[in-house]
């Protein structure tokens, strides 16, 4: 299986936060989420959900996606009474984990801002260094152990290959890990995922979120 099967092929993904105006920063109240956008059938991204499950309806759409499809964005925008308008927005790197069978595993390194669990997601903020060469992101399944309390642990690993690029200038790159695979099989309640990610200064680091 190839290490990008989910199609990666945005690479160094940044938000510019902007707004039509100073008044418009005074007046509203900006949120900030990591969210599904879901096309129509004119492939206008025109409803948002949200990790906590609200459905909203965007009166701006992002136009020009693909029809009936979801996408994972990260999204800046105001309440409305009528729905939400978008500020800003960037796509998200996002999808499920491989067991890279067969696969070279690449795990350059990283500066990690964020990392958290959502409803469907294991949701990352990076610092990426690079210059002028292609990234390329995965997350690595490296199976479930059962602890001596009966209790389920899932490993991850951050898929990593900067094609040795220089390590020039940081950017600012959205990643969620889908974790749909496992819902019918894991519990909330009892058990929890090892999520390895080699960071720059630090190596390989073990963070633990509960499932």
């Amino acid at each position: 299986m190839k290490p990008l099967h989910f199609a990666l092929s945005l690479i160094l993904i940044f938000v510019i936060i902007s707004c039509s105006n100073d008044e418009d920063h005074q007046a509203a109240n900006f949120q900030m989420e990591f969210a599904d956008l879901l096309t129509d059938a004119s492939g206008a991204a025109s409803t948002l959900l949200t990790d906590k499950g609200e459905k909203l309806q965007v009166v701006n759409p992002i136009r020009n996606l693909s029809p009936d499809t979801t996408f994972r964005y990260v999204v800046i925008f105001v309440r409305q009474t009528n729905g939400i308008r978008i500020s800003s927005s960037a796509p998200v790197l996002c999808g499920q984990p491989s067991s890279f069978y067969y696969t070279p595993i690449f795990t350059d390194s990283v500066q990690l801002q964020s990392i958290w669990r959502s409803s469907h997601y294991i949701n990352l903020t990076l610092l990426v260094w690079g210059k002028n060469k292609r990234h390329t992101f995965g997350f690595v399944n490296r199976g479930v152990t059962t602890a001596s309390d009966g209790h389920h642990i899932l490993h991850l690993q951050l898929y990593h290959n900067s094609d040795s690029d220089m390590l020039a200038f940081p950017h600012t790159s959205y990643l969620s890990c889908s974790l749909k695979p496992f819902q019918t099989t894991f519990s909330t309640a009892r058990d929890s995922i090892y999520f390895v990610i080699n960071e720059i200064g630090k190596g390989p680091v073990q963070h633990r979120l509960a499932y």
